[in-house]
């Protein structure tokens, strides 16, 4: 480039933000649409879509039977001990894990009507995110939220683990139902001890309603010579 010549500069690319405001106010009609037709359904699913819209991370759930290696399985994710595991003990409370440098952890919980987040230490989720006979008190926890300092989350990625659905407990079900409209992807989790369950089949046709694409993880292939025949029942069945 000659001296006194003038680089080229490329003018802000506003295409994006244009769209973004295209769509929340079409969401926002549809939302209306759908309330004046008394869909609220409809409507809340218009609010969602809004919600995914506006973030600017990418949420994705993993979710799955009691002791089927969830908590394991966003460990070896992330390459660090983040969501509690134990044999005896199950998740029972939704687990949000997201990008911070240093980490840290919150828990929101409820104390009558009114919604409070404590501070917590990092080695002490297990104390709020796991059930125990001992903890009679933590069950007015709605969610844990984990910040990490890992480089896969910093890319804007945030890891959900939920509490165990079908045969542990009918309200997990419904608590992490609730959740998914407003994640972008789903994780199952079914371990290779056996086919999937009419449980679990039943709570895939609900999160496929429920809008997010669906990936089915199978775990503990390294306990279960068998894991093969049980891939292809799965399969089968799916």
């Amino acid at each position: 480039m000659s001296a006194g010549a003038v680089a080229p500069v490329a003018a802000p690319d506003t295409t994006e933000a244009i769209e973004t405001t295209t769509f929340d106010a079409r969401a926002r009609d549809i939302e209306a649409l759908a309330r004046d037709a008394d869909r609220g359904d409809l409507a809340e699913r218009a609010v969602d879509a809004r919600r995914r819209a506006a973030r600017t991370d990418t949420v994705v759930c993993v979710v799955g039977e009691f002791k089927n290696g969830k908590s394991a399985l966003i460990n070896a994710v992330l390459g660090t001990e983040v969501c509690p595991v134990d044999d005896d003990l199950a998740t029972s409370a939704v687990t949000v894990v997201r990008y911070g440098d240093p980490a840290s952890a919150e828990v929101h919980r409820r104390d009558g009507l009114d919604r409070v987040i404590d501070s917590i230490d990092p080695e002490a989720i297990a104390d709020w995110a796991q059930e125990a006979p001992s903890r009679e008190r933590r069950r007015d926890v709605e969610l844990v939220e984990v910040r990490v300092p890992s480089p896969l989350l910093a890319s804007g990625l945030t890891l959900v683990d939920t509490p165990g659905v079908g045969g542990l407990n009918a309200g997990h079900a419904a608590a992490t139902l609730a959740f998914l409209p407003s994640a972008d992807a789903l994780v199952f989790v079914t371990d290779a001890s056996a086919e999937l369950s009419a449980a679990e089949l039943e709570f895939l046709a609900s999160a496929r309603s429920a809008g997010p694409p669906v990936l089915v993880a199978l775990t503990k292939t390294d306990m279960y010579p068998a894991w093969r025949r049980i891939l292809d029942i799965d399969a089968g069945r799916l």
